[in-house]
């Protein structure tokens, strides 16, 4: 899986996230909101067909 930089980033401090609630939004250009770790993820996407393709790997 590549990770884009901003998600590189969020890797890095993730021990961070473990006990928040995180919202994703905007243009998603990688997987990685699905697979991180915190008590409850939030993703809103620009593109229906960016929907579809999470949706697929989820």
């Amino acid at each position: 899986m590549l990770l884009s930089q901003t998600s590189q980033l969020i890797l890095r401090h993730q021990n961070i996230f473990k006990t928040k609630k995180v919202f994703f939004f905007g243009n998603i250009t990688d997987d990685f909101p699905l697979y991180l770790n915190t008590i409850k993820t939030i993703i809103n996407l620009k593109k229906y067909s960016d929907y579809i393709i999470l949706k697929k790997k989820h």
